[in-house]
């Protein structure tokens, strides 16, 4: 946030040069994602890497046998319905917003 130009930066009506070191940040990322492999946070990758914007959803159907990825997406929204179970697990990773919304 130092970098960026100040309201009297841009009031001269200069050229501003703005570097973005691409190497670096890519570097950067690729060691904090190396590190979550290793830890085998798979709750960072996820949350950092969303599956549902690259290929890994269709393949992850695929392999455990679904006919596609819209087929895996129902099986997923299916089983918090059927299973209270599933239904827990996830109303656990959202903490408190359940008791938060029902108290507005």
């Amino acid at each position: 946030m130092s970098k960026l130009p100040k309201r009297n930066d841009i009031a001269t009506a200069l050229p501003i040069d703005i570097t973005i070191d691409v190497p670096k940040i890519v570097s950067e990322k690729k060691a904090k994602l190396e590190a979550a492999i290793a830890r085998g946070d798979l709750g960072f990758i996820v949350a950092r890497y969303p599956v549902r914007e690259s290929p890994a959803l269709g393949l992850t159907a695929e392999t455990l046998g679904f006919q596609g990825r819209t087929q895996y997406e129902s099986a997923v929204r299916q089983l918090p319905i059927d299973s209270a179970d599933a239904l827990s697990f996830i109303r656990r990773l959202f903490g408190t917003l359940s008791d938060d919304i029902a108290a507005i």
